[in-house]
């Protein structure tokens, strides 16, 4: 019995540590398998939030996508605007310089008639040919005298002559105008 008492302590005595050990071992188990469930646990949060984030974010890039839209055509609505406005004034502005080119051309033509008329006048009292200092002083008379010189004669034919194309140009004036 002693053999078999000696046994059997012994048998117990490493039972215990044994026993001890697969206790421990089930308890680590256990810490373990509770930690696996509140990792688990966490992992679902973490996927609820992700999925909470992702939806904000795609919210925020929805928002922000529109918001770069409006802006985009506002500012198209805005250039085109813009452009109508400056065709306007493109349009007004070719419309003063052919207001002020047709001015131009009427003052010039006036101006003609007017210095054809002064030119008359002054063939008419010999104003010009008396006062030219072009003229040989020979040939110079003076206006008040009766005598008219080939220098007069000459004259008086080319007025007669302008006073034609002073007529013919006013007459394509009133025609054109």
């Amino acid at each position: 019995m002693s053999l078999d008492g000696n046994e059997n302590i012994a048998t117990k005595t490493m039972n215990l540590p044994i026993q001890e050990h697969f206790y421990k071992l089930e308890c680590m188990i256990e810490e373990l398998i509770n930690d696996i469930e509140e990792n688990d646990k966490q992992i679902q949060m973490l996927k609820g939030d992700f999925l909470t984030l992702g939806y904000e974010n795609n919210q925020q890039n929805g928002d922000i996508s529109l918001f770069v839209q409006d802006e985009i055509t506002r500012l198209g609505k805005e250039n085109q605007q813009q452009i109508l406005s400056n065709q306007d004034e493109i349009s007004e502005i070719k419309q003063i310089i052919k207001r002020v080119k047709e001015l131009k051309k009427s003052v010039g033509q006036q101006v003609v008639i007017i210095d054809h008329r002064v030119q008359e006048l002054e063939s008419n009292i010999g104003f010009k040919y008396f006062f030219d200092p072009n003229l040989p002083s020979d040939e110079v008379q003076d206006p008040r005298q009766n005598n008219v010189s080939p220098k007069q004669a000459h004259f008086e034919q080319e007025n007669q002559e302008y006073n034609q194309d002073s007529e013919d140009y006013q007459d394509n004036y009133d025609q054109e105008y």
